[in-house]
């Protein structure tokens, strides 16, 4: 599910990517950009994915 949800969170990202750059950029380098220009959303997401691994641990 965790998963799931990254891969979206990367699609959006290489959407926005592109649409901004200009040029299509994959992978990790995608998902760092994206957090780059969106450091609280990034900061969210990475508490919203650990809010639920934590969740779904005990």
């Amino acid at each position: 599910m965790t998963w799931n949800l990254f891969r979206g969170t990367v699609c959006r990202a290489r959407g926005e990517v592109c649409s901004s750059d200009g040029r299509p950029v994959a992978g990790a380098s995608v998902t760092v950009d994206f957090l780059k220009k969106n450091i609280f959303t990034g900061a969210m997401w990475i508490t919203q994915a650990s809010t639920v691994t934590d969740e779904n641990g005990r």
